[in-house]
């Protein structure tokens, strides 16, 4: 009885730890959050840009804006265990991308990958966000 009693803990232990494990996706959203606020820098023709993210509805969203000399929105989000990404370009396109974990041997990061597109894509596109 007392080893059916500890089989049964070390199981009930494993399913919480598990049902309690994030998945890349859920650690790179996780890590995302943490760059809200406001963040300036230069944009590829030299002229300054300004980066906000915003973690909005209730935690499952974060919203990027891009102000520059072209304003544009950037939603990621969760779905399942995949880390998705929507981005309305100002040319009138919405790329819809998923992020892919890449791991080096310093550091693991998350890459964003051309997987759902609206339209098709070129770097002429959307040549402000490449």
């Amino acid at each position: 009885m007392k080893s059916l009693r500890l089989m049964l803990s070390v199981v009930l232990i494993l399913l919480t730890t598990a049902a309690f494990a994030q998945s890349d996706a859920q650690k790179s959203f996780e890590k995302l959050k943490t760059l809200s606020g406001s963040w300036q820098g230069t944009g590829m023709e030299g002229k300054p840009v300004q980066v906000s993210f915003r973690v909005t509805s209730n935690g499952s969203a974060i919203m990027s804006e891009i102000q520059g000399p072209e304003d544009m929105v950037t939603m990621f989000h969760l779905d399942g265990d995949r880390l998705l990404m929507t981005h309305y370009c100002a040319t009138g396109n919405q790329p819809r991308i998923v992020g892919r974990m890449s791991r080096t041997a310093k550091q693991s990061h998350s890459i964003f990958s051309t997987s759902l597109t609206s339209t098709a894509l070129s770097p002429a596109t959307c040549s402000s966000w490449w």
